[in-house]
């Protein structure tokens, strides 16, 4: 079984008051992320420069420089912080499930009932996606590779191409976010996405049916620095 895990390299960018860094420092840098995130969180926040992101925080470009290399540097830890916080809400429930399709549909629900809940949290991760060098951020980016890798290796997934698995899984999720922030999909949506994912992934209809049919477990209250809601909706 390969579990959804967040490898070291990709933990470097977890803001934390915990570590040896002066409080103050931890405190600007949370700031100005918070702040990106504000205005990535607007349907016409696709564009955000350092100017911006200074500005809102009252702060100058020396001191945004004394914490980010470069714009990019900023938005790539901007990814890797919105999913990272949810993720780890949701995946001690996901990594109790052995089978990979399973582990897929239920990070796919979990995900698209998210972005009802937190419509600024959702045009965050579109946004940022759009900017970034990978789809919702590096941590998410390689859980979903590992866990399309194992469903490769058990047969659960029959596909010739790693990357077009995993590319068309991920896109398939972003544009599902747009539907959602966008219009006002039926109540079985999250499930409907969940099963077009599975079938492009070669599970067998009757499989993927039941899957997506199965409840999702109710998780707890999403505390994460960066939420704008107090919990996570499963759907239906």
């Amino acid at each position: 079984m390969t579990n959804f895990v967040s490898t070291r390299s990709e933990r470097i960018h977890t803001v934390s008051t915990t570590t040896s860094q002066p409080k103050k420092r931890v405190r600007t840098r949370l700031a100005m992320l918070r702040a990106t995130i504000d205005l990535l969180g607007q349907e016409d926040g696709r564009v955000v420069r350092v100017e911006d992101v200074v500005s809102q925080v009252g702060m100058t470009r020396t001191t945004f420089y004394n914490h980010f290399d470069s714009r990019e540097a900023l938005i790539d830890t901007v990814a890797f912080e919105l999913t990272h916080h949810f993720n780890s809400i949701i995946l001690p429930f996901i990594n109790l499930e052995k089978d990979a399709a399973r582990r897929v549909a239920m990070a796919t629900r979990y995900y698209l009932s998210h972005a009802r809940a937190d419509r600024k949290w959702a045009w965050a991760v579109v946004n940022v996606s759009l900017n970034s060098k990978v789809l919702f951020g590096e941590a998410t980016h390689n859980d979903v590779t590992r866990n399309i890798v194992a469903g490769q290796a058990d047969g659960t997934f029959r596909l010739q191409d790693l990357n077009a698995g995993r590319d068309m899984l991920m896109g398939t999720v972003l544009a599902a976010f747009l539907h959602i922030l966008r219009a006002k999909p039926t109540s079985r949506y999250q499930s409907d996405m969940a099963m077009i994912i599975l079938r492009g992934l070669g599970v067998p209809t009757r499989k993927a049916e039941r899957i997506v049919a199965e409840p999702l477990p109710p998780l707890p209250a999403y505390s994460g620095p960066f939420s704008t809601v107090n919990a996570v909706d499963a759907d239906e």
